[in-house]
């Protein structure tokens, strides 16, 4: 069994000051273990317990132990199990002899439902017997298959007994009868036992049955309804059954709980509303009283909240929501009193007041004893305490604070200068030219333009204004009108480069119309790629269109609505539009859709149009959204250094391999998906032995789902759907190991990725809602781990939230930790996107590194790795992933990851040093001033100049051998062709060495390619 509590200062739950500055201390107070109940039982019950060695996974999460006296050839038992999954009479109930471990198969059900289980079965000898009661079909497949809308198979009933034994003892269905039953010996149910300790349905999860709950209902006669106040240790589980320990208890009108000053103190009232009192759904309110000490100290109401009834959300804005309980259900509130740090120590009382709707008031009165010790951070380190709920309220990262490498915008008359761009705005607030660097994108205006028949109305300008600037935001508005239209814009462009436009239409009558359509007309020669709207990034077609389509089937059909975004640029300069919610005016039903073609006078006109309607008078239209010029950011000029490894590896194996950064979830004794406080005694170690030799350890850490072993569960349950996505199943294994959440759950739930931890344990994750709360617990989350773990950052598998809280996220980085990093993954398939990196565009300025590749062709053009997989024409390095080739990866300075895949990093790395390719300049095969020609346009050359040498990257597309020439600008090189020879240096597993005279045909094999360096013979 599991240590049942803690040790040191966390399981005291108490710090000083003198004790904060302790060597050491810091591993005792991140050290948090998960805790039980005991196996003390409740009054008349069966004892339930945890069983300190697992027995096989696929018999179930729970068994009954069973003594018989002595040998019977039929024996019965009543097991009061209690339970309140799902169709419990659908299960199977296996039996085992503990002695020999032989299943019994002459085994009769009785009467089985979800209070109790009459069992018959035959009992070959004395002692114990196993009653297993939730078998389930354990899957073959792998545990990372994909499965979608599953759930896992239990065990169904089935008849297992000799028809000569049941008929000799009478157990036939048709002659069941209490006096057969009685005529049978009986044995004992010595105790309820649990696989492990997450398992355990004790004490919160053991159901009362009805004549339990009419009881308990019938000593408050006439009230509505019945309040049982609990501290953290005893969450409320279950919203459709009461549980055993409140009939004990009886329902409460007091509180006691005893805290720490600084300590953010968490309990909460579960309510029970009674269905013969209670009709339909009731709301709740909830006011607080000052808790007022025995010495005159006070607690002031307004260190109370209840999360159940609103809070912060994600943008820093106060919410309230309703909270209410249905007939016979039960609901939990959970509440929070930050304890003042300069409080007394000493009894404080005070009142917390609910409100029901239509009801009267019903007060609980707290008793709170607080201890003359203090916690560290409010008790956020002690897992325990759930004091970390108050980080769903968090406003960190909030602000204007600008994040490296942007710097402040500066304005000047209508145009904004931001890093690296420049975007001029015309009277209509519309861009009337947009610059990277010093080259123009557009060929005309930006425009919104109303049609009739094949012409637009003509906008006069009311007015542009900017109407509020600072170093990091500047807003502008407009107004225009066209006969009887009026237009208004209003727009914000961000240190970052983001332009969000939120454009509103109001027809001033009813009027027909032919289109209304965004126009941006694009200079040809700057945007020879694109990416979005149901293209892979690469070359720009000629033509494209794209339309909104019905709700799409995943993984089945060719387009997806959430590709409402395209990029269309070169390395040097381009432009992301993004199209913004609400998209009902986009889509006009049908009728909207994008086009991307060629203009008359050689422009290329990127169109989103919405198509023909009938606009009513007085109806506003929304046409909002997003313009991002790019590239981002300046290349990393340190980006040769970061060397990155998938793998848990001793440090010398890292160090031998030439890595830098390691990124894993394998960094954790037990990674529980996206919470990784649990036990962090492995991890300290390891990232202080990685700063030691100068490597650099980051954390997987998303938002995307969350494990089931996470204190906060039933408090964020309570929340409703606010944190938990319901219906629908996503992740690898999930249907093989969502047993426990059938079990403990039970409804409105949606299981995620499964986790195989190192000890042999599995963890099972919940899908967790876009834009809730959960997202501020996040953020404060990762700055504690900056902090008290010394992580050097984040990896992101995919990105769930948005890029105001990826905002966020980089400034809480760059406070906490300057220097981390941020590197992000993109899987094609995971959100059947055919362009991730125009999915995440407006999260890439504030991630340093991509790795994209999964579910990507490896034999896909050059152009889409440039434009999917390097990050080069937005400020990114990147690195290959599925299937990595290696000399394809080196016309875009990509490589694998150390450990990862077969292929081995290392040697390349090791020419980088020799070469010392930080120095070098970077001439791509797409650059003009590339000095370096194949011949061959499947067979293209990158080069890497630097003073006296150059790094020639070669590789092949062509399935078949090839030889090239290569056509060299010696001048552009800085060498004497005469005395330059070039030199393929031998690599493991990449090439044999080599040497060409310039002059002479390079053999290329299909899929490969070489690494040469021209250098001067000396």
């Amino acid at each position: 069994m599991r240590n049942r509590g803690l040790t040191g200062l966390v399981g005291s739950g108490r710090c000083t000051l003198h004790t904060i500055l302790l060597v050491g201390s810091m591993l005792l107070i991140l050290h948090g273990t998960s805790w039980s109940f005991g196996k003390t039982p409740l009054p008349d019950e069966v004892p339930y317990g945890v069983v300190s060695e697992p027995w096989a996974e696929q018999l179930g999460s729970q068994r009954a132990i069973v003594r018989v006296s002595e040998a019977q050839d039929a024996v019965r038992v009543h097991i009061p199990w209690r339970r309140h999954d799902a169709d419990p009479e659908q299960k199977a109930t296996l039996v085992y002899e503990a002695a020999s471990g032989r299943q019994i198969a002459n085994v009769v059900r009785w009467k089985v439902n979800s209070e109790f289980g009459d069992l018959v079965f035959q009992a070959p000898a004395a002692g114990q017997y196993y009653v297993y009661y939730f078998p389930f079909d354990p899957r073959t497949e792998d545990i990372n298959k994909v499965v979608l809308e599953e759930k896992a198979r239990y065990i169904a009933p089935r008849p297992s007994a000799d028809p000569a034994w049941v008929e000799r003892h009478h157990l036939g269905a048709a002659e069941h009868s209490q006096e057969v039953w009685e005529s049978l010996p009986v044995a004992d149910v010595v105790e309820l036992e649990a696989r492990s300790e997450h398992d355990s349905f004790y004490p919160m999860e053991v159901v009362a049955n009805q004549d339990e709950v009419q009881g308990l209902v019938s000593r408050y006669p006439g009230r509505p309804f019945l309040l049982f106040p609990e501290d953290r240790g005893h969450p409320t589980r279950m919203d459709d059954h009461l549980p055993l320990r409140w009939i004990k208890s009886g329902s409460q009108g007091q509180f006691h709980g005893q805290a720490y000053r600084n300590e953010f103190y968490v309990f909460q009232i579960g309510v029970y509303a009674r269905e013969d009192l209670i009709k339909s759904p009731v709301n709740f309110g909830v006011s607080f009283e000052d808790l007022r000490g025995h010495k005159g100290g006070v607690i002031p109401a307004s260190a109370f909240r209840c999360f159940n009834l609103g809070g912060v959300d994600v943008k820093g804005q106060r919410f309230r929501k309703a909270w209410s309980v249905a007939p016979g259900h039960v609901g939990a509130l959970w509440f929070g009193i930050q304890v003042p740090l300069e409080a007394a120590p000493g009894a404080y009382e005070g009142r917390v007041l609910l409100r029901p709707e239509g009801y009267a008031e019903m007060p609980i009165t707290i008793n709170l004893k607080v201890d003359s010790e203090f916690l560290r951070d409010g008790g956020v380190d002690d897992i325990q305490r759930l004091a970390r709920l108050k980080w769903l309220d968090s406003s960190l990262g909030l602000g204007d604070q600008i994040t490296a490498p942007y710097v402040p915008l500066k304005v000047s008359g209508s145009t904004v200068t931001c890093l690296g761009r420049r975007v001029r705005f015309g009277a209509d607030g519309f861009p009337d030219s947009v610059q990277a660097g010093n080259n123009e994108l557009l060929d005309q205006p930006v425009a919104l333009h109303v049609y009739r028949g094949t012409t637009h109305l003509a906008w006069q300008s009311q007015g542009s204004k900017i109407v509020s600037a600072s170093p990091s935001r500047v807003t502008w508005e407009s107004s225009s009108v066209a006969e009887n239209f009026a237009l208004r814009v209003r727009a914000t462009m961000e240190f970052d480069g983001n332009i969000a436009y939120d454009v509103k239409l109001v027809s001033q009558r009813d009027a027909d119309i032919s289109d209304i359509a965004l126009e941006i007309p694009l200079l040809k020669d700057r945007v020879p790629y694109v990416a979005g709207m149901g293209l892979n990034g690469g070359k720009r077609p000629e033509h494209w269109q794209w339309n909104w389509t019905e709700q799409r089937q995943r993984w089945k059909d060719q387009w997806s609505n959430l590709e409402y975004f395209v990029w269309l640029g070169g390395l040097d300069a381009g432009l992301f539009c993004r199209l913004k919610s609400p998209l009902d005016d986009w889509k006009n039903g049908t009728n909207g859709g994008v086009r991307i073609s060629p203009t008359g006078n050689g422009a290329v006109l990127f169109r989103a149009y919405s198509g023909p309607r009938r606009t009513r008078a007085n109806e506003e239209l929304s046409f909002s959204f997003r313009l991002l010029p790019t590239p981002l950011k300046p290349l990393d000029p340190n980006r040769w250094k970061y060397r990155y490894a998938w793998a848990y590896r001793p440090m010398s194996e890292l160090r031998e391999a030439g890595v830098t950064v390691v990124s894993t979830p394998a960094l954790f004794y037990n990674d529980w998906g996206n919470y990784p406080y649990y036990d962090l005694r492995l991890a300290i170690p390891y990232i202080q032995e990685a700063h030691r030799n100068g490597v650099k350890a980051k954390f997987y850490l998303n938002t995307r789902e969350l494990t089931t072993r996470l204190p906060e569960l039933w408090a964020f349950r309570s929340l409703g759907t606010e944190i938990f996505r319901v219906g629908g199943v996503q992740g690898h294994g999930a249907p093989y190991l969502d047993t426990w959440v059938q079990e403990h759950l039970v409804h409105d739930y949606s299981p995620g990725w499964v986790w195989p931890q190192l000890t042999g344990e599995v963890d099972i994750t919940l899908r967790t809602v876009f834009g809730s709360r959960w997202e501020n617990y996040y953020v404060e989350g990762l700055k504690w781990l900056l902090e008290n773990a010394q992580i050097d950052g984040i990896y992101l598998d995919e990105v769930t939230y948005s890029r105001e809280v990826m905002q966020r996220v980089r400034r809480v980085i760059d406070t906490a930790r300057p220097g981390s990093l941020i590197d992000l993954h993109g899987n094609r398939d995971y959100w059947s996107c055919n362009s991730p990196i125009g999915y995440y565009m407006e999260h890439l300025p504030y991630v340093d590194q991509i790795w994209f590749g999964e579910a990507f062709n490896p034999d896909s053009p050059p152009d889409f790795y440039l434009i999917e997989m390097s990050g080069l024409p937005f400020g990114l390095s990147g690195e290959l992933l599925q299937d990595p080739n290696p000399w394809r990866g080196m016309l875009f300075g990509l490589t694998a990851r150390a450990f990862y895949t077969s292929v081995d990093p290392a040697p390349i790395w090791r020419l980088w040093d020799e070469f010392g390719i930080q120095d070098s300049e970077m001439l791509g095969y797409w650059n003009s001033a590339c000095p370096i020609k194949t011949g061959e346009e499947n067979v293209p050359a990158t080069v890497y100049r630097k003073p006296g040498k150059s790094l020639i990257a070669i590789a092949s597309w062509v399935k078949l051998p090839a030889q090239i020439k290569l056509k060299i600008d010696w001048s552009a090189l800085g060498l004497d062709p005469k005395l330059t020879t070039l030199h393929a240096p031998a690599l493991q597993g990449f090439q044999r060495e080599a040497v060409f005279n310039a002059a002479e045909s390079i053999p290329v094999e299909p899929g490969r390619g070489w690494l040469l360096i021209a250098e001067e013979r000396r």
